[in-house]
């Protein structure tokens, strides 16, 4: 066996498609799943915004002779929904959707020429498999696998599911995780290992069914819930940024404090969402919707700097002695998890 690393524009691809010297070989496809809309208009998407993606492989072979001599067979073996979203666009099959993308209803026909030009000489890496038999590509593949890491819940569930809510959870990642990253929330492997995409899951997880355990399976059933159709998007979707709005704003002080922990975070978020509009449960643990995140902006980020500094400091006698006995463990279960929201609640009607 050989890899050739090589590469071809999208116009070269769809060329060589057309004249049939490239073909797509589903029997290699690891699922019979076609990509949604959402999926197809987000890989575009990445295209055009000029960000990489995986390469693809080709099986280059006279059949099942490999001796034999004539006209060599290109298959496409492992890439084939990217070649064939790549294409599908080209063809004005479908507009982008994603939205807060800049291309947003825009069939490849309604792009600006330069625009257009830039699509279709996007550059696609490709390994070249020479001088195999079909069982050595799949051998290939089998040691490829063999190597990857174990899926962590979020990894596995992004892979499980291709629906409405998972690319709801896409774009908040793309509008949010450089806050989360900037201001100390999540590290840069938890993001590369998708925990971004977990903790916001979380945020929408609050608005459908309020505070509860943190849970993969929850997580999981609430993907499966809003596969198909997730009607919350646009009003989920506000209330979320209003609150990333008021990070990178009036609470902007709260920046590298422990307050920017997540399960300080989390409670911080349910506070604030109780607090303006109200989630399921909210009222029965005590938190009341006010139409507002705070009473006083400036008292109250004063006084979560102060409990910042308390929490820091493991100050268990002073004026936040409840909420820091509420985070000394399992700070991810109901029983912590609600007391923190309510008094985070108080605290911002300072």
């Amino acid at each position: 066996m050989r890899i050739q690393m090589t590469s071809m524009t999208i116009g070269e691809i769809r060329s060589q498609i057309d004249r049939t010297e490239l073909t797509v070989n589903h029997d290699y496809q690891r699922s019979g799943e076609i990509w949604p809309p959402s999926a197809k208009s987000y890989f575009i998407d990445t295209i055009l915004a000029g960000y990489p993606f995986q390469k693809i492989y080709i099986y280059a072979h006279y059949g099942e002779d490999v001796e034999a001599e004539g006209p060599i067979k290109k298959e496409i073996v492992d890439g084939q929904q990217r070649v064939e979203t790549m294409l599908e666009f080209l063809s004005n099959k479908f507009y982008i959707s994603t939205p807060k993308s800049k291309f947003h209803r825009k069939r490849y026909k309604d792009l600006p020429q330069e625009v257009k030009q830039r699509y279709i000489n996007t550059t696609v890496e490709i390994d070249m498999i020479l001088q195999a038999a079909q069982i050595d590509v799949l051998e290939m593949f089998r040691r490829i696998n063999s190597y990857m890491a174990p899926l962590k819940p979020a990894e596995r569930r992004h892979a499980d599911w291709n629906g409405s809510f998972k690319w709801f959870v896409n774009a908040l990642c793309d509008d949010h995780t450089p806050v989360l990253r900037r201001y100390g929330v999540l590290t840069a492997k938890q993001i590369v290992r998708m925990g971004d995409a977990e903790f916001l899951a979380e945020f929408a997880q609050v608005l459908d069914a309020g505070i509860v355990d943190k849970n993969a399976k929850a997580l999981d059933k609430l993907y499966e819930k809003y596969d198909k159709r997730f009607p919350f998007e646009i009003t989920f979707g506000e209330k979320i940024d209003e609150v990333f709005a008021a990070l990178t704003s009036s609470l902007k002080p709260l920046a590298h404090t422990s307050l920017m922990k997540t399960y300080n975070l989390y409670s911080l978020f349910c506070a604030m969402i109780g607090r303006k509009y109200g989630f399921p449960g909210s009222k029965e643990i005590g938190i009341s919707k006010r139409g507002t995140f705070f009473k006083s902006t400036k008292k109250a980020v004063e006084t979560l700097k102060s409990l910042a500094l308390a929490i820091e400091d493991d100050d268990d006698d002073g004026h936040f002695a409840d909420y820091i006995a509420a985070s000394r463990e399992e700070t991810t279960r109901v029983a912590t998890r609600v007391p923190r929201a309510v008094l985070l609640a108080k605290y911002l009607d300072a």
